[in-house]
């Protein structure tokens, strides 16, 4: 799904689906405020499923400083944590600490492999028809866009709209807890 219909699905569970028409221009007035909102809840979500359950990974080929060590910033995407380092087959252990490097035993000044999940990327109102950052077949749509529909009407406040919210919530905890965390996610925990 891309972000407009996450946001589409969005407005239709909050009854907002005729205030958020996109025209050729995107969003404008209250279907521009109402997708802000929602989208604000969406890279919340986004965030919260990386840091916690299922993160994109990637690898990348980094130098080695003459103590091993590489620094967070010297990778391409924000570094949730590093799962692995490599020198053409082997694995070397690593540790990270919490200043931003990551120090490598027994290597230096030399290239590496880093596997590492990472964090998404913040999405806005001009990546309309960006997919999601997630393979829908690890995270649903629907825990991401009913989190959204819960925050949105959690945050109006009302008796009424505070009632609305809480299936979505009941619907999001369930589905989130279905969600199979990375093999690496769950050694950490």
């Amino acid at each position: 799904m891309t972000l407009d219909q996450i946001l589409q699905q969005c407005a239709r569970n909050t009854y907002n689906q005729k205030v958020m028409v996109r025209s050729e221009a995107g969003y404008t007035g209250k279907g521009l405020e109402y997708a802000a909102r929602f989208l604000g809840f969406i890279n919340e979500v986004s965030q919260k499923i990386a840091r916690e359950r299922w993160a994109p990974s990637a690898e990348e080929t980094i130098t080695l400083d003459e103590h091993g060590e590489f620094p967070y910033d010297a990778l391409t995407q924000p570094l949730i944590r590093v799962q692995r380092v490599r020198l053409g087959r082997e694995e070397y252990p690593f540790e990270t600490d919490d200043y931003g490097d990551t120090c490598v035993s027994d290597l230096s000044s030399v290239d590496v492999q880093v596997l590492y999940d990472y964090l998404p990327a913040t999405l806005t109102v001009s990546d309309l028809d960006t997919p999601l950052p997630f393979p829908e077949t690890q995270i649903p749509p629907g825990v991401i866009y009913d989190y959204a529909t819960f925050r949105f009407l959690y945050q109006e406040g009302t008796d009424y709209d505070t009632t609305r919210a809480q299936p979505f919530l009941n619907i999001f905890n369930d589905a989130y807890s279905k969600i199979m965390p990375t093999a690496f996610q769950r050694r950490v925990k």
